[in-house]
Protein backbone atom coordinates (compact mmCIF):
# COMPACT_ATOMS: atom_id res chain seq x y z
CA UNK A 1 0.00 0.00 0.00
CA UNK A 2 2.79 2.49 0.97
CA UNK A 3 4.57 1.86 -2.41
CA UNK A 4 0.80 2.51 -4.25
CA UNK A 5 1.22 5.76 -2.46
CA UNK A 6 4.57 6.87 -3.09
CA UNK A 7 4.43 6.12 -7.00
CA UNK A 8 1.15 8.15 -7.36
CA UNK A 9 2.76 11.31 -5.07
CA UNK A 10 6.01 10.44 -7.83
CA UNK A 11 3.82 10.69 -10.68
CA UNK A 12 1.64 14.28 -9.32
CA UNK A 13 5.06 15.77 -8.18
CA UNK A 14 6.56 14.78 -11.77
CA UNK A 15 3.22 16.21 -13.49
CA UNK A 16 3.45 19.38 -11.20
CA UNK A 17 7.46 20.24 -12.19
CA UNK A 18 6.58 19.74 -15.88
CA UNK A 19 3.19 21.99 -15.63
CA UNK A 20 5.62 24.52 -13.60
CA UNK A 21 8.61 24.37 -16.24
CA UNK A 22 6.07 24.75 -19.00
CA UNK A 23 4.16 27.67 -17.58
CA UNK A 24 7.99 29.64 -16.77
CA UNK A 25 8.44 28.75 -20.34
CA UNK A 26 5.66 30.55 -21.55
CA UNK A 27 5.87 33.65 -19.18
CA UNK A 28 9.22 34.35 -21.08
CA UNK A 29 8.32 33.22 -24.45
CA UNK A 30 5.38 34.75 -25.29
CA UNK A 31 4.61 34.41 -29.34
CA UNK A 32 5.46 38.07 -30.36
CA UNK A 33 4.13 38.95 -33.70
CA UNK A 34 5.43 42.10 -35.34
CA UNK A 35 4.18 43.89 -38.13
CA UNK A 36 6.03 46.46 -40.64
CA UNK A 37 3.44 48.42 -42.57
CA UNK A 38 4.27 51.58 -44.74
CA UNK A 39 2.35 55.09 -45.29
CA UNK A 40 0.64 54.90 -48.89
CA UNK A 41 3.17 53.89 -51.55
CA UNK A 42 1.90 56.38 -53.90
CA UNK A 43 3.22 59.33 -51.65
CA UNK A 44 6.54 61.04 -52.16
CA UNK A 45 6.61 60.83 -48.41
CA UNK A 46 7.21 57.03 -47.17
CA UNK A 47 8.22 55.25 -44.34
CA UNK A 48 7.63 51.89 -42.72
CA UNK A 49 6.50 51.83 -38.93
CA UNK A 50 6.32 48.47 -36.92
CA UNK A 51 3.92 47.03 -34.45
CA UNK A 52 4.04 44.49 -32.21
CA UNK A 53 1.55 42.51 -30.54
CA UNK A 54 1.83 39.09 -28.24
CA UNK A 55 -0.06 36.15 -27.23
CA UNK A 56 0.10 34.30 -24.28
CA UNK A 57 -2.14 32.68 -21.96
CA UNK A 58 0.20 33.99 -18.99
CA UNK A 59 1.54 37.85 -17.57
CA UNK A 60 4.36 38.32 -19.19
CA UNK A 61 7.56 38.71 -16.92
CA UNK A 62 8.46 42.16 -15.70
CA UNK A 63 11.72 42.13 -18.17
CA UNK A 64 9.41 41.82 -21.16
CA UNK A 65 7.41 44.45 -19.93
CA UNK A 66 9.60 46.66 -19.04
CA UNK A 67 11.27 46.04 -22.49
CA UNK A 68 8.00 46.45 -24.22
CA UNK A 69 7.44 49.74 -22.47
CA UNK A 70 10.90 51.25 -23.71
CA UNK A 71 10.21 49.33 -27.27
CA UNK A 72 6.72 51.81 -27.57
CA UNK A 73 7.72 54.78 -25.86
CA UNK A 74 10.99 55.08 -28.84
CA UNK A 75 8.63 53.91 -31.29
CA UNK A 76 6.74 56.46 -30.79
CA UNK A 77 9.20 59.01 -30.95
CA UNK A 78 10.63 58.01 -33.90
CA UNK A 79 6.71 57.77 -35.64
CA UNK A 80 6.59 61.68 -34.17
CA UNK A 81 9.80 62.61 -35.87
CA UNK A 82 9.00 61.43 -38.70
CA UNK A 83 5.42 62.52 -39.46
CA UNK A 84 6.13 66.13 -38.21
CA UNK A 85 9.92 66.90 -38.60
CA UNK A 86 10.23 65.57 -42.44
CA UNK A 87 8.45 65.99 -45.78
CA UNK A 88 8.86 64.72 -49.34
CA UNK A 89 10.95 63.05 -50.44
CA UNK A 90 11.18 60.48 -47.77
CA UNK A 91 11.92 57.15 -47.69
CA UNK A 92 12.64 55.12 -44.56
CA UNK A 93 12.15 51.11 -43.92
CA UNK A 94 12.57 49.37 -40.80
CA UNK A 95 13.68 46.56 -39.70
CA UNK A 96 13.75 44.05 -36.30
CA UNK A 97 16.24 41.56 -35.65
CA UNK A 98 16.93 39.37 -32.98
CA UNK A 99 20.52 38.95 -32.50
CA UNK A 100 22.85 37.13 -29.86
CA UNK A 101 20.08 37.71 -27.40
CA UNK A 102 19.30 40.95 -28.04
CA UNK A 103 16.37 42.77 -29.79
CA UNK A 104 17.74 45.55 -32.67
CA UNK A 105 14.80 47.44 -34.53
CA UNK A 106 16.33 50.06 -36.66
CA UNK A 107 14.74 53.18 -39.26
CA UNK A 108 17.49 53.92 -42.07
CA UNK A 109 16.78 55.86 -45.19
CA UNK A 110 16.46 58.92 -46.32
CA UNK A 111 14.48 62.01 -45.06
CA UNK A 112 13.97 65.72 -46.33
CA UNK A 113 13.84 68.40 -43.39
CA UNK A 114 10.23 70.63 -43.20
CA UNK A 115 12.63 73.58 -42.36
CA UNK A 116 15.70 73.10 -43.98
CA UNK A 117 14.38 71.40 -47.06
CA UNK A 118 17.64 69.21 -47.20
CA UNK A 119 17.74 65.44 -47.51
CA UNK A 120 19.69 63.59 -45.62
CA UNK A 121 20.32 59.90 -44.41
CA UNK A 122 17.95 59.27 -41.45
CA UNK A 123 18.96 56.50 -38.64
CA UNK A 124 17.55 55.28 -35.62
CA UNK A 125 18.24 52.38 -33.79
CA UNK A 126 16.91 50.79 -30.65
CA UNK A 127 18.85 47.72 -28.92
CA UNK A 128 17.25 45.90 -26.23
CA UNK A 129 19.72 43.50 -24.00
CA UNK A 130 16.66 41.14 -24.33
CA UNK A 131 15.16 39.08 -26.94
CA UNK A 132 11.38 39.32 -26.78
CA UNK A 133 10.91 35.98 -27.83
CA UNK A 134 12.48 32.88 -29.85
CA UNK A 135 8.95 32.67 -30.90
CA UNK A 136 8.95 35.44 -33.07
CA UNK A 137 6.98 36.35 -36.15
CA UNK A 138 7.66 39.26 -38.58
CA UNK A 139 5.06 40.11 -40.98
CA UNK A 140 5.71 43.12 -43.84
CA UNK A 141 2.36 44.11 -44.82
CA UNK A 142 2.33 44.40 -48.75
Amino acid sequence: MKKKIAIIVSCVLAVLVVLAGVLTYLAFNPKTTISIAHTPKTSDKYYEFITMSWQNILPVTKSWNENFDKYHKWNEDVMNDLSNNYVSPTDVKANVEIKDGKTIITYSGKATGKESGITTDYKKELILDYAFSRNIEINRVP
